[in-house]
C-alpha cells in the first residue's frame, strides 16, 4: 500500500506539472551589419504537431539606438505544408504604452515583442514556413534580430 501511495503521489505530481506547463517555439534571425533591406525578406519554420493547439503568436525585435521609425512595417506570408498561402501586412508600432507592445531597454539595446494573434490555430499539420518582409521603400538600419514566437494557450 505504501508502494502504491508513493506511486500515486508521483504520478499526480509530474501530470500536474507537465499540464501546467506552456510550450513556446521561437525563431530568431540575426541581422547582418543590423540592416533589414528594402524588400529583404527573414524565414522561420515551425513544425505544428496538433491542429486543435491554439497559439499566441509574438513578434519580437532588437533594436538599436540607429533606429529612427516609429514602426517597424512588415509583411507576413505563411506557407503550409501543402503549399496553402495567407498574408497579411503590418505595421509593429514602437509605442511602450499600448498593452499587447513589452518594451525593455537593455544598454544600448531596446527590445520588442508585439502580441500579434491571440488564438491562432494552423489547420494543417506538418513545417509551416514563414516569410517576414520589410515592406518600407528603403534600408531599415538599427535592428539587430527579428524573431517570431508561437506560445500554445491553454
Amino acid at each position: 500500500m505504501k508502494r502504491f501511495s508513493l506511486f500515486f503521489i508521483t504520478a499526480l505530481t509530474l501530470l500536474l506539472l507537465s499540464c501546467g506547463k506552456l510550450k513556446q517555439n521561437t525563431a530568431i534571425v540575426a541581422l547582418t551589419n543590423e540592416v533589414y533591406g528594402a524588400g529583404e525578406s527573414l524565414y522561420f519554420r515551425f513544425n505544428i504537431t496538433d491542429t486543435s493547439e491554439t497559439y499566441r503568436i509574438y513578434f519580437t525585435s532588437r533594436f538599436s539606438q540607429q533606429y529612427i521609425m516609429n514602426m517597424l512595417p512588415i509583411s507576413v506570408l505563411y506557407i503550409s505544408p501543402e503549399g496553402k498561402r495567407f498574408s497579411d501586412t503590418l505595421r509593429l508600432y514602437l509605442n511602450e504604452g499600448d498593452y499587447n507592445t513589452e518594451y525593455l531597454k537593455s544598454g544600448v539595446w531596446r527590445d520588442y515583442r508585439w502580441l500579434y494573434r491571440d488564438g491562432a490555430t494552423f489547420p494543417e499539420k506538418g513545417v509551416w514556413l514563414i516569410s517576414v518582409k520589410n515592406t518600407h521603400i528603403k534600408n531599415l538600419t538599427g535592428i539587430k534580430e527579428l524573431g517570431i514566437s508561437l506560445k500554445q494557450k491553454r
